[in-house]
């Protein structure tokens, strides 16, 4: 993943989210999307700490370029990051883990949606990033492997690789590739 990139494309999705003619054309104001540059890898070391030895090179990366994306208007808008969030979450149980295979496996999540739904990466040694809708959480656990979860699925072989689809799909005019509702 070349994060300045993908830094430089969500910037640039963050400018188009919000035309001149936006309230026009919605009836009501734009949000505030933007991309927070971090001023130093501070975001990074949290994430290292949290998730010791756990933490992919992507996910260093990117948060140690940037702080926090806010895209209240692409798609269902799309929130990625504060590391300050994802650390809470985890240390809340909200989720931990995410169910599936009958097997518990450890998520750390980094985006989500207005929806309530989250875009979670699979701890290693797996990695892939997945939807994980806003259903199911019981004891820390999302239960993937319940009725009550449907939408949930592997998304991205990685999270850069969710970064560049993101970015790629808003800047396209595509539909959301990532909408857990939408196959």
């Amino acid at each position: 993943m070349d994060i300045e990139q993908v830094v430089s494309m969500l910037q640039e999705v963050a400018e188009a989210a919000a035309p001149p003619d936006f309230e026009q054309r919605f009836g009501y104001p734009p949000g505030d999307n933007h991309v927070v540059l971090a001023r130093d890898a501070t975001g990074a070391a949290a994430l290292q700490a949290a998730f010791p030895g756990k933490v992919p090179p992507d996910v260093a990366a990117f948060f140690t370029a940037v702080s926090e994306v806010s895209l209240p208007d692409v798609w269902n808008a799309y929130f990625i990051g504060p590391v300050s969030w994802t650390i809470e979450l985890h240390k809340a149980s909200e989720p931990r883990y995410v169910r599936f295979e009958d097997a518990d496996r450890e998520v750390m999540i980094l985006a989500s949606n207005v929806g309530g739904d989250m875009f979670g990466l699979l701890v290693a040694p797996e990695g892939s990033m997945l939807a994980i809708p806003a259903a199911g959480i019981e004891n820390g656990v999302h239960r993937a492997d319940t009725a009550g979860a449907p939408g949930y699925r592997p998304i991205a072989d990685t999270f850069g690789q969710f970064l560049q689809r993101l970015a790629q799909a808003a800047l396209a005019g595509e539909p959301d590739p990532f909408d857990p509702h939408r196959r």
